[in-house]
């Protein structure tokens, strides 16, 4: 059978996707590198739909809707369904979870969400019923210091999304037991309500201040959390030049604060006064 898809090498920088409908205009994904090779493109959201080709990992295609399990995409100007565990999401050109979730939290008011978990090998979690109760805004606050995850599931054990600095904003959305369902910046997630707090953490007082300089002469990352294994958790670029307030340091990350945000600058691009 034909194969549609030609593998893609990068993606474009996109407009933030709109979570609250059932389109997807701004959000793009990508097929990926399974066992089974290219990936059917169906007439319909089933097994059982006529296929109209394969379509090779790495391709990137355009997503115009999100349903339960099958998401309806672009594929070079031919539509049809794909199974949703079989392609990663971004918006932004930066990686997101599955948007299903995002859609039924908007669209009404018990969710029953498919936790999608976030590395290529995994397959959507059980069901997990949420009554929808609030959208409040609150604070990462940890006692310790340190930072907060953001998990996939509910469960200190599941998929590690990304971890979020004290004083970062989230949005809860629902909340049960020990666990709250939260929205950070384009991501969706589980966080420990005992680590939230409605009012946001004082910054201690800086213990100096120092200026970007990246050897390029071009602009740093701040990010939400220490690694740099991929672009999820950047918050901000900072051009060379850039003051910053420090906070904390050691030989890999500096904690610095810039403009009201908070976070992690590798500490060889900073120049410390």
């Amino acid at each position: 059978m034909l194969a549609l898809g030609l593998l893609c090498a990068a993606l474009p920088i996109l407009a933030e996707g709109d979570a609250s409908g059932e389109t997807k205009e701004d959000w793009m994904a990508v097929v990926k590198s399974t066992a089974a090779g290219s990936i059917n493109l169906r007439t319909g959201p089933t097994a059982r739909s006529e296929s109209l080709g394969l379509i090779r990992p790495g391709t990137q295609l355009k997503v115009l809707k999100v349903l339960e399990k099958w998401t309806l995409v672009d594929a070079g100007g031919k539509s049809g369904y794909m199974y949703s565990d079989y392609l990663d999401f971004y918006v932004d050109g930066r990686p997101t979870e599955n948007p299903y979730v995002a859609e039924v939290v908007a669209a009404t008011g018990t969710t029953t969400a498919v936790v999608a978990a976030a590395s290529s090998s995994s397959v959507a979690g059980p069901e997990i019923t949420w009554p929808k109760t609030e959208s409040t805004a609150m604070y990462v606050s940890t006692e310790n210091g340190k930072g907060l995850n953001l998990r996939a599931r509910p469960e200190t054990g599941s998929t590690l999304l990304n971890t979020y600095a004290v004083g970062t904003a989230v949005t809860v959305l629902h909340r049960k037991g020990d666990w709250a369902y939260v929205k950070v910046g384009r991501r969706y997630g589980f966080m420990m309500l005992k680590f939230l707090s409605t009012e946001k953490p004082k910054d201690p007082d800086p213990i100096g201040t120092a200026v970007v300089q990246h050897p390029w002469g071009s602009f740093v990352n701040l990010r939400s959390s220490r690694t740099t294994e991929d672009n999820s958790n950047v918050i901000a670029q900072l051009p060379t030049g850039t003051t910053v307030e420090v906070y904390s340091r050691d030989m890999w990350y500096t904690k610095v604060r810039w403009s009201e945000q908070t976070g992690w600058i590798v500490t060889k691009y900073l120049n410390f006064n």
